[in-house]
């Protein structure tokens, strides 16, 4: 049992700890008048009376209790005597010293201990060098620094002995003021290495306590306290190397002469502290050895081992040595006790083999010369072999020069050969093979075209006289070792080669035949087809601004050789020998953007590779277009506006680029690039407004040209689409309503139909029951303004039609000259010439009918026309007027010809053909029952198209400006009709619907509001 821990105030710099048996101290001192000892000290206790008391400062020595004193019945095994000092339960024994002089202190106790076995680390003086104890396990435990370690395994590496209180432990510890590190040894064993001081300020040593907190005793014997190492640490220490081993312990070296042969093998060691020295234990200068990787820190040692040969003479019985290895002398001056290691090395040196043996092969009828570098002072066997196996070869001369003439050889089969050397009965290894032989020579003189045709290349050689046929050997490289035959049995002196890549590089080589003799190769020649011309040469003409581009047809096939780059050359004339090269390289095309519009470029093109070059393909032509200068002109601010009830009118430009533009000139007339409303003059720039006034029913176009500063037209004239006036609402210039109604029905109809802008006969006429209403069949102007015309109105009271004309020849002749027609004088203005915001108005004739007919809708025209079985004939554009209003009359005049009796007589015009945005579902009105309702629903002065289901009661308003104003909302039913009205007087249509069996009115805006319930009409 651990009893307990007491602290106390030492003064001792040096605190050495120590535990026994089951607890460990607490460090504890009495304090006595002890003595002051010096180094060096030792005490073996042999001088004392035994029970004496070590309280009182005897020898130094001072116990915290009586319960310690000496004995003569235990004594340490490492010493020679009977006595040692006995330390009880819970008592603690110190010593003091002088050490200020000293740097380093080496103590030395043999101890019987007590285990610790308490489940914390003890307490301690932190005022302490070194502190270290034996735990419950058997192993030490030290104090570095401050961390407690259990040293299992040693700072060496080892496996730690355990110890026990039944055996006598000697421990060494060394303290180093300098470095304030400190070693401990146990039985001559390194435990702890370099440990940190506990207490690093420590400057000197002055002392040591040890306590034992066991209930069992421990015994003290042969202190040494020293400032030099023992010498016994050395001396009686034990294998500190005892895991050093090797990988090999002999090594062979199988060397030929004059060789150098470095090898290297690895020395492994798992403990100590020391290095290891590598010593050749025989005189030998064959044998050199070092230390390459590794340290003496547990580390993997290896080292090169060289042998060298040159110099030595072969001989057939092997040279020896051995290398030791050992500790060397480190850290505390002591060699590493160890037996040491030894590696045994033997070294067999014989004779080289002759290097670059070659044999004639065919050259000599009558002999096979061999050749070899020379070795000197060896002697040459020279052997032979009908196969190819140095074990089945013939001796067949022994030469002392480098040469040999084999005449004993015969015609046929190649022959192999070897040779090695002999010196002194040692017979060295055989040299690489070579074969020779006799028979027929290869011819001479072979040549191959080199590009001279396409598709082929032509081979050619001399006869070789008893040659009966010939062999054709082919390859990419200038190499015959791999080279394929691809013809055999040739029998003539030459042969084509056919089967050939464009461009690509051949060798070849012949081998001549002799009945079963062959000679050896020819020397080589190579050759090529020639590469092709490009083909589907083309290059760009116009089709861009700013490059030409030219293009052409890789080939097939790019195998080995063919095409590597393309050669294009360019000149502004058909003349090659002017033209220049502006690019090689591989590819099918090329942008030449260094090129001026409108010239024109000519361009060639050859193939090539590093060998040869095709014939130039070209020349092509190609140009780049004039660049497109995107100037405009608008009318006002915007490109989209026509019409106008403004009296002001402005232009903007842009976009005239010219190096030399300095200023523009502007001129304005009735139609596009006139000059009758303002002749040509300077102005400072875009915009501009013209200081004159528009005249409603004119149109209006500005023209802009770029001047330089010497008066120079650099940019021409642009002009604008145009503007046409109208007059704003109320005005009499402002555009004016046409109705349209249509004669059917009983009880009497004319079939005609009848366009007015008299409010009066619209309500009239609707009133009868053979009159039907068909709405606004366009706009025009209500007086005689700018440009616009009458258009006349003729009656024939037998036909019962009408004729419209802006002719006022065919008004005149048909009123004065014609007794069936009555002239009715102007109906409305219109202009005989289309201008900005105008449409057409189509006119066409029936005979059959004898009636007219016009029309302001492109769809209903192409209907008429289509179809031709309905008898009427298209005689063209009667005049051009508007099919909107942009001034609001309509809207606002719509509302007074309106009532209950009117709108229930007012039908829609038939929506057939009309062209809807095809982002929205229009299936719907390709329904017969859908009717057309215009109006301007969006409030823009603009006429928007509506329709109505009559089936389904939804309404469908598409507005030209604004896009969708709504789209499939219900209101109205089966039994109701629609009409477009400003109810509410805001100008803005409203949905109306009549319901014909109850006379009543159901109204509400296009936001939503109700503004008419199921209501009848009152004025």
């Amino acid at each position: 049992m651990h009893k307990r821990h007491i602290k106390h105030p030492l003064w001792y710099i040096w605190l050495f700890l120590f535990m026994f048996s089951s607890h460990l101290f607490a460090p504890f001192i009495t304090y006595g008048q002890g003595v002051i000892n010096f180094v060096p000290f030792e005490d073996d206790f042999e001088s004392y009376v035994a029970d004496t008391k070590l309280v009182n400062g005897l020898n130094g020595w001072t116990a915290s209790d009586t319960n310690c004193f000496v004995v003569d019945t235990k004594n340490s095994p490492f010493e020679a005597g009977t006595k040692s000092a006995y330390i009880g339960d819970d008592v603690s024994l110190a010593n003091a010293f002088d050490g200020e002089s000293f740097s380093e202190i080496w103590m030395q106790m043999d101890v019987l201990p007590t285990l610790y076995d308490g489940s914390d680390y003890p307490e301690i003086d932190l005022n302490a060098a070194s502190s270290f104890y034996i735990n419950s396990n058997g192993f030490f435990v030290v104090r570095d620094g401050e961390t407690w370690r259990e040293m299992d395994i040693t700072d060496a590496g080892q496996e730690s002995e355990v110890f026990s209180e039944s055996n006598w432990v000697r421990i060494h510890w060394r303290q180093d003021y300098a470095t304030k590190k400190w070693d401990l040894f146990a039985n001559y064993k390194q435990i702890a290495y370099q440990a940190d001081f506990v207490n690093p300020d420590l400057e000197s040593f002055s002392g040591f306590d040890m306590y034992n907190g066991s209930v069992n005793v421990a015994y003290l014997d042969s202190v040494v306290v020293s400032a030099e190492k023992p010498e016994n640490l050395g001396l009686d220490g034990g294998d500190w190397l005892s895991e050093l081993w090797v990988s090999r312990t002999v090594m062979s070296f199988d060397l030929t002469a004059s060789i150098y042969q470095t090898n290297t093998f690895t020395v492994k060691r798992s403990s100590g502290f020391f290095e290891l020295l590598f010593n050749i234990a025989t005189d030998v200068d064959w044998l050199t050895v070092s230390e390459t990787e590794g340290s003496s820190s547990g580390e993997t040692v290896t080292i090169e081992v060289v042998c060298d040969a040159t110099g030595v003479q072969p001989s057939e019985v092997p040279y020896t040595a051995q290398i030791i290895i050992e500790g060397a002398e480190a850290n505390y001056g002591y060699p590493a006790k160890n037996t040491p290691k030894t590696i045994d090395v033997t070294e067999t040196i014989g004779l080289s083999a002759p290097k670059n043996l070659n044999a004639s092969d065919g050259t000599f009828a009558d002999r096979v010369l061999l050749t070899w570098n020379d070795i000197p002072g060896s002697e040459f066997v020279v052997l032979r072999s009908e196969t190819n196996d140095p074990d089945t070869a013939d001796q067949i001369g022994v030469v002392t020069v480098s040469f040999f003439n084999d005449t004993t050889v015969t015609a046929g089969a190649p022959h192999y050969y070897w040779v090695r050397c002999q010196l002194q009965g040692i017979v060295g290894n055989v040299s690489n093979v070579a074969e020779g032989s006799l028979g027929v020579q290869p011819p001479a003189g072979l040549t191959a075209t080199a590009g001279e045709f396409f598709g082929k290349v032509v081979l050619s050689w001399e006869a070789v006289g008893d040659a009966d046929s010939y062999s054709v050997y082919r390859h990419l490289i200038d190499d015959n070792l791999n080279a394929t035959v691809i013809a055999e049995g040739v029998t003539d002196t030459g042969m084509e080669d056919n089967n050939v890549l464009e461009g690509a590089l051949y060798f070849y080589w012949i081998k001549s035949v002799a009945g079963n003799s062959v000679s050896h190769f020819s020397q080589s020649a190579s050759g090529y087809a020639s590469l092709n011309a490009p083909e589907s040469l083309v290059a760009t003409r116009g089709d861009y601004e700013d490059k030409i581009i030219v293009s052409w047809a890789l080939p097939q096939s790019q195998q080995y050789g063919g095409v590597s780059s393309y050669r294009l050359l360019r000149s502004t004339d058909e003349n090659r020998a002017n033209a220049q090269l502006i690019k090689e390289f591989y590819g099918s095309k090329y942008e030449d953007i260094a090129v001026t519009p409108d010239v024109t470029y000519y361009y060639w093109l050859q193939a090539a590779n590093r060998d040869c070059a095709s014939e130039f393909a070209g020349p092509v032509g190609g140009w780049a277009a004039t660049v497109i200068d995107y100037s405009y002109v608008y009318d006002g601010l915007d490109s989209d506006i026509y019409m106008t009830t403004s009296t002001v009118y402005s232009c903007n430009w842009g976009g005239f680029y010219h190096s030399q533009l300095d200023h523009y000139e502007l001129a304005i007339g009735s139609s596009r690039g006139a000059t009758d409303v303002k002749s040509w003059g300077a102005v400072g720039g875009s915009p501009y407004t013209w200081n004159g006034t528009m005249v409603p029913g004119r149109s209006y176009y500005a023209s802009v040209r770029g001047v330089d500063k010497f008066g120079n037209i650099v940019v021409s004239a642009l002009s604008s689409d145009g503007l046409m006036c109208v007059a704003s609402s109320g005005s009499a210039e402002s555009l004016i309503p046409v109705h349209r109604l249509y004669s059917y029905g009983d009880p009497k109809s004319t079939y005609e139909h009848l366009f007015t802008t008299n409010v009066t006969e619209v309500l009239f006429l609707s009133g009868l029951p053979s009159w039907q209403y068909e709405g606004i069949a366009w706009y025009g102007f209500g007086v005689e303004t700018g440009d616009a015309r009458p258009v006349y109105r003729l009656y024939c009271q037998l036909l019962q039609t009408h004729l419209y004309t802006i002719d006022p020849v065919e008004y005149e002749v048909l009123d004065k000259h014609n007794d069936f027609w009555q002239g009715e004088g102007p109906q409305f203005y219109a202009h005989a010439t289309q201008g900005p915001g105008s449409s057409p108005v189509y006119r066409f004739y029936n005979p059959v009918v004898l009636r007219h007919f016009y029309t302001i809708h492109e769809y209903e025209k192409n209907e008429v026309i289509a179809n031709t079985s309905w008898g009427w004939q298209y005689e063209g554009i009667a005049f051009y007027t508007f099919a909107k209003d942009f001034n609001r009359e309509a809207v606002a005049s719509e509302n007074a010809m309106f009532r209950a009796v009117e709108a229930a007589r007012a039908t829609s015009v038939s929506v057939a053909g009309i062209q809807a945005p095809v982002e929205f579902d229009f299936s719907e009105l390709d329904d017969a029952n859908v009717e057309y309702v215009p109006g301007d629903y969006d409030g823009d002065g603009i006429e928007d198209n509506a329709w109505y289901n009559l089936e389904t009661g939804k309404w469908y308003i598409w507005s030209d400006l604004n896009g969708v104003v709504l789209w499939g909302e219900l209101w109205g039913g089966a039994d109701m009709k629609p009409v477009a009205i400003d109810f509410n007087g805001d100008g803005v249509s409203d949905l109306a619907v009549y319901k014909e069996v109850s006379d009543t009115w159901f109204i509400r805006t296009v936001a939503g509001d109700v503004l008419v319930w199921d209501e009848a009409w009152t004025d």
